[in-house]
């Protein structure tokens, strides 16, 4: 997949490029991104010649986004069926004890997953690699209207 955007800084061959967020993503914290924002700062491997200010395509890592769904959509998701399973099927525990473990071990894992990716972070690491920049004379996108 890819996107394009302003480059923000470049630090250790390392760029922060903000993306305009559409309705696609946003949702698998790849990127730090927050409510208020009409963009999304990605972390992507910088070409040689990469300068703050200019628009770039950036190629996002397929494999990082696969593993980011598993981590924060599966996980929690298998989480949640296996603890209703065990809860009704073996402790033979009645409809709402079965909802509110569920529930309980399911907020547990979104807990885990949270303090795991602040310890570890999927979002730290580079999510994609610059793979051309965008000719200034090409630049009729809306992304320049946007207040970073």
């Amino acid at each position: 997949m890819q996107e394009t955007g302003t480059v923000k800084t470049i630090e250790n061959g390392v760029a922060l490029v903000a993306l305009e967020r559409n309705q696609a993503c946003g949702h698998c914290t790849l990127c730090q991104w927050s409510a208020e924002m009409a963009c999304m700062i990605v972390r992507a491997k910088a070409l040689p010649d990469t300068r703050p200010g200019d628009r770039v395509v950036v190629e996002m890592n397929r494999s990082m986004m696969k593993a980011a769904h598993l981590w924060l959509l599966a996980f929690p998701l298998l989480v949640f069926l296996g603890t209703a399973a065990v809860v009704r099927l073996i402790m033979k525990r009645t409809d709402a004890e079965t909802f509110f473990a569920s529930i309980f071990a399911l907020v547990a894992m979104f807990l885990l997953v949270y303090v795991m990716d602040r310890k570890v972070g999927l979002g730290r690491g580079t999510v994609g690699e610059i793979v051309e920049a965008v000719p200034r004379g090409d630049d009729t996108t809306p992304h320049e209207t946007i207040n970073y």
